[in-house]
């Protein structure tokens, strides 16, 4: 009797063997150009999509994200508003694994984890705009909707407001701040029951409590329990390791000149809008 192949489920009604490598004609074609949007890319795409990795396995994974790149890398967004916008429901499948990918937050652990994950899959969600890919020291990554007193500190900061993939709803961006601004949009944060976390290199990201994080697929087999249990444990680490690298952003209360400044401002853009 042969061997039991051991088989892994990519998504509902696709069945690959874990031991499957991407065929080589998918491999070869990363020696051509990159090809336009057309008709071909995306049919290749959907060729590719079986062999997806869904547990990031990491340097295992390299042949799978080395066509992935060669196809995509440049134009994941235009991508994805393509097969969001397809009649087809495969592409919608792989536009949620691409986001999927691309909402993975960057590893802080030791070499080479961070440049590995950044060239195996880590591209995708620069391009989303993904903030934990890049050192944001004294910046801030408000993103909407939040609440009007943060939305209003961060226009007078000279937050700039910009859309990006990674914010659906849009994000203010402000840079270049101080200790004070720092504790108090962290404060504000508090104070208003939102979200947040220190980015790498000091930076930090605010968001609504209510805000949907996208959970991965639960692995299924006969080493599910095994594998969930590892990633819960490997993403509490990871955690761990964010706040660890930044200070705790529940420690002072918001000053009250600050916050009286901020209110004069709301009470000031109530009047033109009168």
């Amino acid at each position: 009797m042969g061997a039991t192949m051991t088989t892994t489920f990519h998504d509902k009604g696709v069945i690959m063997s874990a031991n499957n490598p991407l065929p080589k004609r998918l491999e070869q074609m990363i020696k051509q150009p990159q090809l336009p949007l057309d008709d071909e890319m995306f049919a290749l795409l959907r060729q590719w999509f079986p062999y997806a990795p869904v547990l990031i396995r990491g340097s295992a994974d390299r042949r799978e994200f080395d066509f992935l790149k060669w196809l995509l890398k440049g134009r994941v967004v235009e991508v994805l508003l393509k097969l969001e916008a397809s009649p087809l429901s495969i592409d919608h499948r792989i536009a949620s694994l691409l986001r999927d990918y691309g909402r993975k937050t960057c590893p802080h652990g030791p070499y080479p984890a961070q440049p590995m994950s950044q060239q195996l899959f880590g591209w995708i969600g620069i391009e989303m705009g993904n903030p934990p890919w890049h050192r944001h020291p004294r910046t801030a990554f408000i993103e909407l909707p939040t609440v009007r007193m943060l939305e209003t500190y961060a226009r007078m900061l000279g937050g700039r407001l910009e859309q990006r993939e990674f914010f659906p709803g849009g994000v203010y961006i402000v840079e270049n701040l101080t200790d004070e601004q720092k504790d108090a949009v962290s404060a504000i944060a508090r104070e208003h029951d939102l979200k947040g976390h220190w980015l790498f290199g000091g930076g930090s990201i605010v968001f609504s409590a209510n805000r949907p994080t996208p959970r991965p697929k639960p692995p299924v087999g006969v080493r599910a329990e095994e594998l969930e249990r590892m990633r819960k444990e490997t993403e509490a680490l990871l955690i761990e390791m964010m706040i660890a690298a930044g200070a705790d952003m529940s420690e002072k209360p918001l000053d009250v000149e600050i916050q009286q400044t901020i209110l004069d401002q709301i009470a000031q853009e109530e009047r033109a809008v009168k």
